[in-house]
């Protein structure tokens, strides 16, 4: 693979992993909102959910469909276009909404859900869920597919987690569906990819030996065949904000708040980089994360990691944050260091700092890591982890920043 072929993979794959990490924040009036979005979750699949939050930010699934076809399928190139995730409309509105679609590797997988009649529209196919909110679609690229195989529900609390991986990692069946252990061939298999899988491992949950396949070539020729590739991605009108986090390196992990204005661009507001131990982020307890939104434009973060729960709020107009409940002043700084998370005395905030806010989506912070060469020092990729596979999904991590 050329270098410049290997960038754009990168890009993509990073930016496929946004909505797997993203949170929702719940309405500003206190009533109930509701969000779909889809993520790679491993080599075989792709994730699509629909999920309702209360005024506190619970969660409550409503539904989540599994898009399983040959390892690598959403990377396959038919020469029909690019490649997209999105929709709108899709919940609450039954057939005349739009659906949530992944338009991938030349297919275009599509799901509408109508609540009431507790039916979902898979492609051009009916499937009446009942009590049941979550489908499993295998072969979706596949001469004979795509095919529901089996509905089944649910009932992990949700939380203000996030959706897709905390679902997964709490329910062995959906955990197994994602064949974890069957890899695509380096460098083509990036971390983002692997982003549960690599969790699981992380905690215990996968330990057999994987296997590597190469991507599929050719088009494909089933039912969801996609021959026109993808329409422009479309973006909601006026300014968003978000955030995200995530393990970035042996010992550090990230959260960051960003925002995009109206004409689409992306703007780092704040990146927390906790660092620890090596790997004390997997050393036990619950993985998940999530955000919320304040008075005066104060917008919070809770991570869960290693048995720890790390605290992060940022006021934007006061130009302010918080961390574990202590104020940290920024002025134009928009970095805050904070090391020894896992230690007796607690975390400690070493500095904060400015490094170039403009990022080309709000997917790439690896991206804005990487223009700071003190940030890359903090990172520490050079240490090395003792479990094989926890490193070797590390080393796809260091890599993009280096």
């Amino acid at each position: 693979m050329s270098l410049a072929a290997a960038g754009l993979l990168l890009s993509s794959s990073v930016a496929l992993i946004a909505l797997q990490n993203s949170q929702m924040v719940g309405r500003s009036d206190g009533s109930q909102s509701s969000s779909g979005g889809s993520s790679v979750m491993s080599p075989s699949v792709v994730g699509t959910s629909i999920v309702t939050r209360d005024q506190s930010g619970a969660g409550k699934l409503q539904l989540l469909v599994l898009w399983r076809g040959s390892p690598g399928w959403f990377m396959r190139r038919t020469g029909s276009g690019g490649s997209s995730m999105g929709g709108g409309g899709s919940f609450g509105s039954g057939r005349g909404s739009r659906p949530l679609f992944v338009r991938q590797g030349g297919v275009n997988l599509t799901v509408a859900f109508d609540p009431t009649t507790r039916v979902a529209r898979v492609l051009d196919e009916d499937v009446p869920l009942k009590d049941a909110n979550v489908i499993l679609v295998d072969l979706v690229d596949d001469p004979s597919g795509p095919r529901v195989i089996k509905t089944f529900r649910v009932d992990t609390p949700l939380g203000n987690s996030n959706v897709l991986n905390h679902l997964i990692l709490e329910t062995p069946e959906l955990l197994d569906y994602l064949r974890c252990q069957t890899q695509i061939p380096d460098p083509q298999n990036l971390g983002p990819i692997n982003y549960a899988c690599s969790s699981a491992v992380a905690l215990g949950k996968i330990s057999a030996d994987r296997t590597i396949t190469p991507v599929p070539q050719g088009p494909v020729t089933n039912r969801a065949a996609d021959p026109t590739g993808p329409p422009e991605p479309e973006r909601p009108a006026g300014p968003s904000g978000g955030s995200s986090s995530g393990v970035v390196s042996p010992v550090v992990v990230a959260g960051w708040f960003t925002h995009r204005d109206g004409l689409g661009s992306n703007t780092m507001d704040l990146l927390v980089l906790w660092r620890g131990s090596l790997g004390w982020y997997s050393k036990g307890g619950s993985v998940g994360g999530s955000s919320g939104g304040g008075s005066g434009g104060q917008v919070g973060m809770s991570v869960r990691r290693g048995g720890l729960v790390l605290h992060a709020l940022f006021d934007g107009p006061k130009r302010l944050c918080q961390i574990d409940g202590k104020d940290v002043p920024l002025n134009d700084h928009n970095v805050v260091l904070v090391d020894d998370v896992d230690s007796a005395g607690g975390p400690k905030v070493l500095k904060t700092l400015r490094i170039d806010p403009v990022l080309p989506d709000s997917a790439h912070m690896l991206m804005a890591i990487r223009k700071s060469p003190e940030l890359v020092s903090y990172l520490r990729c050079d240490l090395k982890l003792p479990d094989a596979r926890q490193q070797t999904m590390m080393d796809l991590i260091c890599d993009q920043i280096r």
